[in-house]
């Protein structure tokens, strides 16, 4: 769940993967050009990128990632941290995400491993996006207390 108000000012804002490659580095995140491979048919080069919880927590926070916010993400990852790889095409173009973090067992409930992969496809496509209802929606809190 995520507000979508033109007011909103969460998240960063980057032109291209380059770009944002180097801010992650700048701000402290670990950033390992990994080689070539290939997703599907596609070329990539792939770069795996580490972020610690205080990286995270103090980019949050200079993001601007209103306190709320900012607080929960430093309560799911705890001292886990998390890392990602980002698959990029010859011309700059994500082609594949992949999020792997850990929760941190505490003394109410094991630790917890999650892997999120995102596939980036069909560039230049238009397409056609409905809201799902807010029945469907779940906070990041709620899926953190669901798992518990």
């Amino acid at each position: 769940s995520e507000p979508t108000s033109s007011s909103s000012t969460s998240g960063l804002q980057v032109p291209n993967v380059s770009d944002m490659l180097r801010v992650l580095a700048a701000k402290g995140a670990v950033v390992t050009n990994m080689g070539v491979g290939t997703i599907g048919t596609t070329p990539v080069t792939d770069f795996d990128v580490s972020l610690s919880p205080l990286v995270i927590a103090s980019q949050a926070d200079a993001l601007g990632v209103p306190s709320a916010d900012s607080a929960e993400i430093r309560q799911i990852l705890g001292n886990g941290g998390a890392t990602f790889r980002v698959s990029v095409t010859s011309v700059g173009q994500f082609r594949q995400l992949s999020l792997h973090m850990t929760v941190p067992a505490s003394s109410s409930s094991p630790a917890v491993h999650q892997s999120v992969v995102v596939d980036f496809t069909n560039y230049g496509t238009p397409v056609s996006v409905i809201a799902p209802p807010a029945t469907q929606v779940a906070t990041a809190k709620q899926l953190q207390e669901a798992s518990k």
